[in-house]
């Protein structure tokens, strides 16, 4: 008498089709919808660690972002009184000879920017930050206006150099599906160092000495300075992961 597979054929094709099929193509990881609407893992777990929010170098930037926030806000409310009684001029005296300075401040951010894509932000961050540590020291030890005037422009000019690469690192650094938490979170860092400064320079100012915020603010930035020359060594090209445009020359 005949089997059953030799009875029924048809049915013992697809059950050896469908053991072969099992083997060759083994389960797949579960399949989820992204918040970008397609089928696959979501952009976080495909993006590589160092673009993932709250990586250390991206924490590491944070820090330095912080500290500079606290250096220039520890300034900002004293450096008019401090010039107005070390060198007797008026608050138009001094407008005119911070005046090179806003030109800067309104004509090189946008050329600056291009400058940092093509030889690299790492070493523009570096080169503001330092900058405006000299000019915070050599304030207090100026002896007129003028020389003033000409510190201020050059550390104008550092800063637009260091301030345009400094945010275009944040995108360097992060996947496309946080890069608005990660802008939001530079914001708040550098907005809670400008909270911060003045409390730390005003005590300063009136219990130390009125030189005493000016020399704290430079130490301040070279210890941001070494943050981003630790956090960003070695990240030369970046601008590869997901997100990056074309023909980004990254942080060196």
């Amino acid at each position: 008498m005949a089997s059953e597979e030799e009875r029924y054929p048809t049915q013992a094709v697809p059950r050896q089709k469908r053991q072969n099929t099992d083997h060759q193509n083994p389960p797949s990881q579960p399949i989820r919808i992204t918040a970008r609407g397609t089928i696959g893992s979501s952009a976080a777990e495909d993006s590589p660690p160092e673009r993932r929010l709250f990586s250390p170098r991206y924490l590491g930037l944070l820090g330095a972002v912080l500290l500079t926030g606290t250096g220039h806000g520890m300034l900002a409310p004293l450096m008019m009184i401090y010039l107005m009684a070390k060198t007797g001029a008026s608050i138009g005296e001094l407008a005119l000879a911070y005046l090179p300075a806003g030109i800067v401040w309104a004509t090189l951010p946008e050329k600056a920017g291009r400058i940092g894509d093509r030889h690299g932000r790492r070493r523009f961050m570096l080169v503001g930050l330092l900058s405006s540590a000299a000019v915070a020291v050599m304030i207090p030890a100026s002896a007129g206006l003028w020389p003033l005037a000409i510190m201020w422009a050059a550390e104008a000019a550092a800063l637009s150099l260091a301030m345009p690469a400094e945010q275009a690192t944040v995108s360097d650094l992060t996947a496309t599906d946080v890069r608005g938490q990660a802008y939001a979170y530079y914001d708040a860092a550098y907005a809670g160092g400008l909270t911060l400064g003045p409390l730390l320079g005003g005590w300063l100012f009136d219990h130390v000495c009125h030189a005493a915020p000016f020399y704290a603010d430079a130490v301040i930035l070279l210890v941001a300075a070494a943050v981003v020359a630790a956090a960003l060594r070695g990240l030369h090209n970046p601008g590869t992961g997901p997100g990056s445009a074309p023909g980004d020359r990254g942080i060196s």
